[in-house]
């Protein structure tokens, strides 16, 4: 027997216990290597197949082992198929799969490019038909907060098909003594509202073999099928079509009522079928066949499916959620503002107490008007990257949101400078008074840029009225005379006005976002910058940029950006923290707070307090109130969930420019009847005075809320 040294032993046993220690560090590394294909994820595809038509898709890759790809794909029609193997080339993405429910007998080719984190490409399908194609990547849905739900409402009321719509012209649905009918395979029926996280209940009746679904949102479809006596499966009853199969088979015999209690929040959903849970929380990776589009990160209809069996249904309500993934302290403190804004504007300020006013332009301070403008500002700027990120992840272009920004920013602007000259009126070089100039430009405002109902079905008249608008706003401005030297009598950009300035500080803050998306160092570094800017500018040092000033003057001064910055800074933070964690922002926001008070009170020494002269101590003064009067409300409504006091800031606080018009147009009218209604005015009783212009301020509110169900609100 050969006998082994002791030295070569210690040399095997070092060889195995290397080789032991190497090993998971070689197959992680080998892990992360393929892990880091940018194919891998979830995928919204948008099909084009001609004639202005397109279907959604969708797509899942991942990895099998350590090197394959695999995944599943999803066509306009039918479920989920497995992909045994995705080739990733470069940036060439390619598979193959046998055909399901397309005519043709070949496979259907994927042959996408993937560049810049999007995809596009073409998809040959098995009749040889060849289509292009566009990708994004499929939002998480990750909901941080817990639900609140708003009260149920009765999607079906019994008698008629109020509320909604047919997916084609071919309309088989009747409504009959409290039952929905669909007697024969015809059209889909769509509700007219859309939703995003809710709980629905749903009742239904099938004959022998028949087949229908409702589908969440108008993307997910939870299967409605005869299917006593079957096991249990994805496209059978109460199943996620394709994706998620019921822990049970519980349906019950054809020709007998049946029911789904439905729980969507984000990609999580939980289905109580006959009073039993058969899916609980469980995650829908992507749409299912038949999906009214692949845009999963916007709200979508409740669909009934019509185009395959008879069907019947009744007791359909709906409960949806309140501000699904929003801060709701967001739109309270903008409400608030704007109810104060109101307030302020309205007072007599010549018997009202001095502190709720203006401070004069050389006085060193404010009251509370010098603070509720900054106030609006900074909710602005901290609303930008909840919007923003909504808008990246339904998979809008760099492009597309850059035309966003400069378009509602010119909106705001033009409608701002509008605003500023209707107080400029020369009666007798115009040919009509002021007040009949501002009543037709704000027609002219609500024609244009009304958020019209069902804009896509009412084209023409919809298209006619914005004409109108248009039409109004070439007039007025052909004819007006100011009788002034400034711009030969025309119309002047002066100060912007209120929503001028909104817009200058949102366009900025909104590119800025874009540039720096969710980096808080970067976005605090632009801040800085314009603070200087702000500093400069008062120091009289950025005079060379005089003769740029009328059109960009606002951002040279830096006053209006840093504000609205200042609340961005506000939003990320917010967006960062989890919600489960509120005391790191609180802290975080209280620090802020203090940090900029005392920031503004040490540059007093330089800059005195005062909004007339938009000083950089005013502004930091403003914000770290801002930030303080936030965290409050956000401590309140978000954390603890106390928001019913609030409930009369929501119509001002959904539909803020719509609050913020309003009242001139009540004004324009009444100082047209010259009739002194606005008898609290009139008073020298300081509480009066007060009392009468904070009973206004909440009647606008009422106003806007009336508007909106009218159908009548603003929106750019």
């Amino acid at each position: 027997m050969k006998i082994i040294s002791y030295s070569k032993i210690k040399i095997c046993r070092a060889i195995v216990l290397l080789t032991f220690l190497l090993l998971p560090v070689f197959l992680t590394g080998l892990y992360a290597q393929v892990g880091k294909q940018p194919i891998i994820g979830h995928w919204d595809l948008t099909v084009d197949m001609g004639n202005n038509q397109t279907v959604p898709s969708w797509m899942e890759v991942k990895l099998s082992g350590f090197k394959t790809l695999v995944g599943y794909f999803v066509a306009d029609a039918g479920s989920a198929r497995p992909i045994s193997k995705v080739t990733m080339e470069g940036q060439k993405v390619t598979f193959n799969i046998p055909p399901q429910w397309e005519s043709g007998s070949n496979d259907l080719y994927f042959d996408g490019t993937l560049d810049n984190d999007k995809l596009s490409g073409t998809i040959t399908t098995p009749d040889g038909k060849k289509h292009s194609f566009t990708g994004v990547r499929a939002p998480s849905l990750v909901r941080e907060k817990t639900p609140v739900w708003n009260k149920p409402v009765k999607l079906f009321n019994g008698s008629n098909l109020d509320g909604w719509e047919t997916q084609k012209a071919d309309n088989q649905w009747v409504a009959d003594n409290g039952i929905l009918r669909s007697p024969r395979p015809g059209s889909n029926l769509l509700s007219k509202e859309k939703f995003n996280d809710f709980k629905l209940h749903i009742e239904f009746r099938y004959p022998v073999n028949s087949n229908s679904g409702v589908y969440l949102r108008g993307r997910y479809e939870l299967q409605i099928i005869d299917s006593k006596g079957e096991e249990p499966a994805s496209v059978l009853f109460a199943g996620i079509y394709g994706f998620l199969t019921p822990n049970e088979m519980v349906a019950k015999a054809p020709g007998e009522w049946q029911s789904y209690d439905i729980t969507l929040i984000g990609r999580r959903v939980t289905i109580v079928a006959n009073g039993k849970t058969v899916i609980c929380d469980a995650i829908i990776p992507g749409i299912t066949g038949g999906a009214i589009d692949s845009k999963e990160a916007e709200p979508g209809p409740i669909l009934l499916q019509g185009d395959h069996g008879t069907i019947e249904y009744r007791n359909i309500v709906i409960n949806s959620m309140t501000n699904y993934n929003r801060i709701s302290s967001i739109d309270i403190m903008r409400g608030l503002t704007l109810v104060l804004m109101l307030f302020v504007n309205d007072l007599n300020m010549d018997v009202a107490p001095s502190w709720l006013g203006h401070a004069s332009a050389e006085f060193d301070g404010m009251g509370l008007a010098d603070w509720v403008f900054p106030g609006f500002l900074f909710i602005v700027g901290m609303a930008i990257p909840f919007a923003f990120s909504r808008r990246f992840s339904a998979g809008q272009s760099v492009r597309e949101i850059s035309r966003h920004i400069l378009t509602r920013s010119l909106s705001l602007i033009i409608i701002g400078v509008l605003m500023l000259n209707s107080g400029r009126v020369n009666p007798e070089l115009t040919g009509f008074n002021k007040n009949l100039w501002a009543l037709l430009m704000y027609l002219g405002v609500f024609l244009y840029w009304n958020d019209y109902p069902n804009k896509e079905n009412n084209f023409f008249t919809v298209t006619g009225l914005k004409f109108a608008g248009l039409a109004i706003f070439a007039f007025l401005i052909l004819k007006f005379r100011s009788g002034q030297p400034a711009n030969n009598g025309s119309l002047i950009t002066g100060w912007w006005g209120i929503l001028g300035l909104i817009g200058w500080g949102y366009l900025v803050s909104a590119f800025s976002y874009v540039l720096c998306r969710d980096s808080i160092v970067k976005t605090a570094v632009i801040t800085l910058f314009f603070l200087a800017m702000n500093m400069l500018s008062d120091l009289k040092l950025l005079e060379f940029f005089n003769p740029v000033k009328p059109v960009i003057g606002i951002i040279i001064d830096g006053n209006v950006p840093f504000i609205v910055l200042s609340g961005l800074i506000g939003g990320l933070l917010i967006k960062k923290i989890p919600i489960k964690e509120f005391q790191k922002s609180v802290l975080v926001f209280v620090g802020l707070g203090i940090f900029y008070l005392l920031a503004g009170f040490f540059l007093r020494r330089w800059f005195i307090i005062s909004k007339i002269q938009a000083t950089p101590s005013w502004a930091l003064i403003c914000s770290g109130i801002s930030f303080l009067v936030f965290i409050i409300l956000y401590w309140i409504v978000d954390v603890r969930h106390k928001i019913k006091w609030a409930s009369f800031l929501q119509p001002a606080g959904e539909n803020s420019l719509t609050t913020y018009i309003a009242p001139d147009i009540l004004y324009y009218l009444i100082w047209s009847t010259g009739i002194p209604l606005l008898i609290y005015k009139q008073s020298h009783e300081p509480l009066i005075v007060v009392a009468g212009s904070l009973i206004w301020a909440l009647l606008m509110v009422g106003l806007t809320a009336l508007l909106a169900r009218l159908k009548i609100k603003l929106r750019i």
